[in-house]
């Protein structure tokens, strides 16, 4: 007789299966595994003994004479996996179109949208890659499908389990394979904007820039450092992947290393170092006519509750780490960082209704360090386009009251795209009728998400946002972007 618990088992996929297998073969080896030999995963060249490396875009050095419009323009990209790698390329892509991009002076990255910004700095001045198209190929992909398969390659087998090579290099070798091609930070050229990709030290908690700058104090040259390698010690969420290591060539006796990891753990906004960089030139002689700021934040609010109808909240990836613990913490210490972070910006993100344009962020919050009691004026715009702000009472308030499709619509787009997990591929569900959704999908409501905020979001008199900043980059001389759709 069979019983009823009995009665309602399921069987198990042949993909998890085949996960469960994996898992007890890598426990087997895990019982006799030890690193007995060093591999040079660092990959970060010393200084030249004489002469300099070759300048680049990764640079945090900004003058007066460098601006494009004599305007500071920073773009500050968050992470979040998938779900930023998308929605951050579909703003960059709209903002390229406005003519937006091509004035930037810096773009500041962290974790999964340092992936289209790493693809824009190296591709961006190639109309034939840097396209919507292909961008939304590439950005679509599946990587952890990817990176787990680069588990049972023969070559990386015995240097997983016996070298210092780890779950990091292994996503390194899946971003190279599959967006970077193996270029390095001099590959994307020099000049603006300048590309920044942020990680975390793991030693002292601190920000880490991969910048010609932060390289000089590893006696370091960063233009031969590969992309995909800042780019994954950029991601390198801990739990979910290993440190990323870079060797420290200014020790003069025993080898030492600097272990980084994902930059969210600082600043999973990516604006710290754009306000850095503000503080740094308006300490000098010659000041910018203005400072713009756009922050693009793909963090998901409110939190919407996964698997709710399963009994089983695993993944297949999560036989090998768990990603719900790593991501419930990881997202529990993002949120009060983010907040804090944005308050700097008179960004108030504690709940729905955020108010996302701001003219008049605090002078005191970014007047240079040099000259705290100077009286100096420094003017900073702020546009914080995010996912939240799909979700408030008075978005796109013109748009939808004429418009009852476009109501729901732009209701159920907010759904979705707040509850994409942070992984590095896109999933999610069908808020109506809780079915999966396809990645392409997935990637269509990111697309429309952007689309809608740029293009329909206005303020509380009615007038586009988008208009106001058409209008503020007029007043200091800017007249060629493109205001229209």
């Amino acid at each position: 007789m069979t019983s009823a618990r009995a009665g309602t088992a399921t069987a198990c996929s042949p993909g998890v299966v085949v996960m469960r297998l994996a898992l007890l073969l890598g426990l087997l080896f895990s019982t006799i595994a030890c690193s007995i030999a060093t591999l040079d995963t660092m990959r970060n060249q010393p200084l030249p003994p004489q002469g300099e490396p070759r300048h680049t875009r990764a640079s945090e050095t900004i003058t007066a004479s460098d601006l494009t419009d004599d305007l500071f323009i920073g773009i500050a990209l968050s992470g979040g996996g998938s779900r930023a790698a998308n929605f951050s390329a579909a703003v960059l892509l709209e903002l390229d179109r406005l003519g937006i991009l091509g004035k930037a002076t810096a773009l500041s990255a962290v974790s999964g949208s340092s992936l289209p910004t790493a693809y824009f700095g190296l591709y961006g001045r190639d109309q034939s890659l840097w396209n919507r198209d292909d961008v939304r190929q590439q950005m679509k992909k599946d990587f952890e499908i990817r990176w787990f398969g680069r588990w049972f390659l023969p070559q990386n087998i015995p240097a997983y389990w016996f070298t210092n090579f780890n779950r990091s290099d292994l996503m390194k070798e899946v971003f190279d394979s599959n967006l970077f091609k193996h270029k390095t930070i001099g590959d994307m050229g020099s000049g603006l904007p300048r590309i920044l990709i942020n990680s975390t030290t793991l030693t002292e908690g601190k920000r880490f820039v991969f910048s010609e700058e932060r390289f000089k104090v590893l006696n370091s040259r960063i233009d031969t450092f590969p992309i995909a390698n800042a780019v994954m010690a950029s991601s390198a969420v801990p739990a979910a992947f290993h440190d990323m290591t870079l060797r420290d060539h200014s020790a003069t006796k025993a080898e030492t290393y600097e272990h980084v990891v994902d930059g969210g753990s600082t600043d999973n906004l990516g604006i710290t170092t754009l306000l850095s960089m503000v503080k740094s030139l308006y300490s000098g002689k010659d000041h910018p006519k203005g400072c713009f700021l756009f922050v693009v934040d793909s963090y998901p609010y409110p939190r919407y509750p996964p698997h709710k109808h399963k009994a089983d909240t695993r993944a297949g990836i999560d036989f090998f780490l768990d990603t719900n613990v790593a991501a419930a913490s990881a997202d529990a210490l993002l949120m009060v960082r983010r907040i804090n972070l944005l308050d700097q910006l008179n960004v108030d993100a504690r709940g729905t209704n955020i108010d996302p344009l701001q003219f008049n962020t605090g002078d005191d919050r970014i007047r240079p360090d040099t000259a705290p009691h100077q009286d100096l004026r420094v003017e900073c715009a702020v546009w914080h386009l995010s996912l939240q702000r799909l979700l408030s009472a008075d978005f796109a308030s013109e748009a939808v009251k004429r418009d009852d499709d476009l109501r729901d619509d732009v209701k159920y787009v907010a759904a979705v795209v707040n509850s994409i997990p942070t992984r590095f591929k896109l999933m999610g569900k069908d808020p109506r009728s809780d079915t999966e959704l396809k990645s392409e999908t997935l990637q269509n409501y990111l697309f429309r998400a952007a689309d809608y905020l740029i293009h329909l979001d206005n303020d509380r008199t009615g007038t586009p946002f988008l208009r106001r900043i058409c209008d503020w980059f007029a007043e200091r001389g800017v007249r060629d972007i493109k205001c229209e759709k």
